[in-house]
């Protein structure tokens, strides 16, 4: 529906006349379409002038072609961002995209009619409902007004687009895989996943395939927290990305697949443990960074109360019998085990663990890495270490 204030703007300058309303209605109820648009294909207007008339009526600004978007991947990104179907966007000719190096904190939103109230609703919802999933801060809206060529040559655009994807889904090419997990854009994805890791203090780094989107969740402090959402489209050269640098198979995507592999990130050494599993929409991911050389706290800097404390040190100083040590992903369930090994390591001990894997290296123990592929198993292994003269076996 044409906005009543700007009808009478025109009429008022004189540009357009009361025949021209009644003739370009009569044609609306006949062939449908936006009254505006109806007044220019019958030349009762110049585009140009309809423009700068509503600008002015609405109080918003036309979208320079300086504004638009170099790459029409990052319309496609924000609309998948925000859950804005691509057909309702394309019915409604709106275009929306986030700012280059704002952090998702500045949204354009450019549409043939700004003013319609259902494309405001609809928009304003979207960035509510992702705020709200993402517990992100809610960012700036900036509106434009943009003529109807402008934004049939993005259309056009987003649609080569898509017909690219088909193609390279149905084709499935490792060797392209291959490539594109080598390409800068995804490299700096990944590294800038690793950065907020370690930024956050996170154990766990979760990367969750679903139909038109990919979470990237962070393990802080216990808790699984949603860090970035990124488009589907991206998934198979970041999880490919992935796979590579932990010295894993890209090609299999139909069994569970672990990895492993020493990286240096921000001046530290991490070892990066990778887990796969495959799901409806692609291989669920879940990584973690465990710092090479970090010390270890002492038991009193466990955090354990003063009762619990006294019974750890107890049982540790028991000629034998066993300790367990249980609880949830990022508990502290190693780091206690370490910490209780480092307390009785006094060089007059036989210490030999099993472990998968090794997450501390330690002095006068002997350390033993589960390797399932050539039959040293958790029991092959305990059988072993039994005739190793052991005065305390840890397994974890």
């Amino acid at each position: 529906m044409a906005s009543p204030k700007l009808i009478t703007r025109l009429l008022a300058q004189g540009l357009v006349s009361e025949s021209d309303i009644r003739a370009a209605r009569k044609l609306q109820s006949e062939s449908g379409g936006q009254l505006l648009d109806v007044l220019v294909r019958i030349g009762a207007i110049d585009e140009e002038v309809l423009l700068d008339c509503a600008s002015q009526a609405w109080g918003i600004a036309r979208l320079e072609d300086g504004l638009i978007p170099a790459q029409p991947e990052t319309l496609t990104g924000a609309a998948e961002d925000l859950c804005l179907p691509q057909n309702w966007l394309e019915s409604k000719q709106v275009l929306v995209w986030w700012v280059a190096d704002t952090d998702f904190q500045t949204l354009r939103v450019a549409a043939c009619n700004p003013v319609d109230p259902v494309i405001r609703e609809q928009i304003g919802r979207a960035v509510s409902d992702r705020r709200a999933r993402l517990s992100l801060p809610e960012p700036d809206v900036e509106w434009y007004l943009i003529s109807r060529s402008q934004f049939d040559a993005m259309a056009s655009l987003i649609g080569d687009i898509d017909n690219d994807r088909q193609d390279f889904e149905a084709d499935g090419d490792l060797s392209r895989l291959r490539e594109l997990a080598e390409e800068a854009p995804v490299i700096d994805l990944v590294n800038q996943i690793f950065a907020a890791a370690i930024k956050h203090g996170a154990s766990d780094i979760h990367i969750e395939p679903s139909e038109k989107f990919f979470d990237v969740r962070l393990r802080i402090d216990g808790v699984v927290q949603t860090w970035q959402r990124q488009p589907a489209t991206k998934f198979d050269a970041v999880s490919t990305r992935i796979k590579l640098i932990s010295a894993m198979d890209i090609a299999e995507r139909r069994l569970p697949q672990d990895g492993r592999q020493s990286i240096r990130l921000s001046g530290q050494t991490f070892d990066l443990r990778v887990s796969s599993l495959p799901g409806a929409w692609g291989e669920s991911l879940v990584l973690r960074l465990l710092p090479k050389n970090q010390s270890l706290p002492s038991l009193e800097e466990l955090g354990l109360s003063g009762r619990a404390l006294k019974e750890l040190k107890s049982a540790l100083l028991q000629p034998n019998g066993i300790v367990l040590v249980t609880g949830p992903t990022g508990s502290g369930k190693s780091t206690t085990l370490y910490t209780g090994l480092q307390s009785i390591n006094d060089g007059r001990k036989k210490i030999i663990t099993i472990e998968d894997p090794i997450e501390f290296n330690m002095e006068r123990v002997t350390q033993v890495q589960v390797k399932a592929d050539i039959g040293l198993t958790f029991a092959a292994g305990l059988r072993s270490i039994l005739r190793q003269d052991p005065d305390v076996i840890m397994i974890g």
